[in-house]
């Protein structure tokens, strides 16, 4: 889910009421398949708190471990089947929207969807599992309590989502600048680039404008030059010029040139020179 869609559904949940309808702690065990099932009347969010399982809404894969949180709508079709020698557990809070509010291509509560938390949260945590308590104590003033712990876990769960999708964009600069790093001496282009890390080209420019304040094939070609510095300083004259240009991912050795000068102020052979 991208950051529109992650604002429209805290949007949706802002705005709609609801009612919990059940909140209740699962376990499975290991091994266990259920296969053409449906959801029942209410829609529901559930959060793995241990253990690993996929399930299938509509026939769309999720896996359900700690850190995920998925959100089903209701009669769908249902499959799930635990992963592993662990049982599986989780806390599922079903709920249902009273006054539809928001246009049809916008009802949360009739899509399923996946939330992802980088790493689960311990207070989350701490908070589902008050809720499962309170739900099972009889009174209306737990009722009440039911009614803002549940909002207050919407508000963590949404703040955690927004915090990890800036996590990602982190991870993912991480492993771009770790590949180049691995492979800056081959035909690498920015676009070879996006495409083995399945993203497109704007999104790798922007991440790289974001965090550094340069574009991705300014970096590569600095990069570059920084080890064609490297190699002159260490191998002197025992490298010619053409041969680091190779060595560092530059097939042309004029445009290797005049980059280097640019960059450096001297041409290769001025900086082998001075070295």
């Amino acid at each position: 889910m991208d950051k529109r869609e992650v604002g429209r559904l805290i949007d949706y949940y802002a705005k709609e009421s609801m009612t919990i309808m059940s909140v209740s702690l699962e376990e499975r065990q290991p091994g266990m398949k259920y296969f053409g099932g449906r959801t029942g009347l209410y829609s529901g969010f559930i959060f793995p708190l241990s253990g690993n399982a996929k399930m299938w809404f509509d026939g769309m894969e999720y896996d359900m471990e700690p850190g995920m949180v998925v959100h089903a709508g209701p009669n769908m079709r249902l499959d799930r089947k635990v992963i592993g020698d662990k049982k599986w557990s989780y806390i599922l809070v079903l709920y249902q929207v009273d006054h539809q509010k928001t246009a049809d291509q916008y009802n949360f509560a009739e899509k399923h969807y996946m939330l992802r938390l980088v790493e689960q949260s311990g207070p989350l945590q701490e908070k589902l599992r008050h809720l499962e308590r309170f739900w099972s104590s009889p009174g209306d003033l737990y009722k009440l309590r039911v009614k803002e712990l549940w909002y207050g876990i919407l508000n963590e769960l949404f703040a955690l989502v927004q915090h990890s999708e800036k996590d990602e964009g982190r991870l993912l600069l991480e492993r771009l600048l770790d590949y180049i790093h691995d492979h800056y001496m081959e035909n690498l282009s920015i676009n070879r680039l996006a495409e083995l890390h399945q993203i497109n080209v704007n999104r790798l420019a922007y991440l790289f404008q974001k965090h550094l304040k340069i574009s991705p094939g300014e970096y590569l070609n600095r990069y570059r030059l920084n080890q064609a510095k490297n190699l002159l300083n260490i191998f002197q004259n025992q490298m010619s010029i053409k041969e680091v240009a190779q060595r560092t991912g530059f097939t042309d050795p004029l445009y290797f040139s005049k980059r280097f000068k640019k960059y450096t102020g001297l041409s290769p052979s001025e900086f082998q020179r001075d070295s």
